[in-house]
């Protein structure tokens, strides 16, 4: 079955109000993407003195990782592990590179095609 035209839940200009934007995939172009979710952690070094009391710290930036659905745009869309893309930050002006690292099931919500995916934040 053919997608509509436009898969988007919201007029042109509200897509950050509905929580929903595009984003640009490497290979499968720019989709849709909604229920983005995306979070990053310091992680700490410790260290400790012969008995065992806390002695010394340093605590260096983890990894970004999250999740999104992607609306898929027509049955020809592929999207596979290790695409790249980008999108936007809650503040609307960060762009968070990422990589796929996980492609869930796909399924259909009122004739859209959705896939879940789980991302982490690009480095190099």
């Amino acid at each position: 079955m053919a997608q509509p035209a436009t898969i988007i839940d919201a007029p042109s200009g509200e897509t950050q109000k509905h929580g929903s934007q595009q984003v640009v995939l490497s290979v499968a172009g720019t989709l849709t993407a909604e229920e983005i979710s995306f979070r990053k952690a310091m992680r700490g070094l410790q260290s400790t003195d012969e008995v065992g009391k806390p002695f010394k710290a340093a605590y260096v930036a983890g990894w970004g990782e999250g999740s999104m659905t992607l609306q898929i745009k027509s049955t020809t869309t592929i999207v596979t592990l290790g695409e790249t893309g980008a999108f936007l930050r809650t503040n609307g002006t960060t762009v968070m590179p990422f990589i796929i690292t996980e492609v869930g099931d796909e399924y259909r919500q009122n004739d859209i095609t959705k896939i879940p995916v789980k991302i982490t934040e690009k480095i190099n």
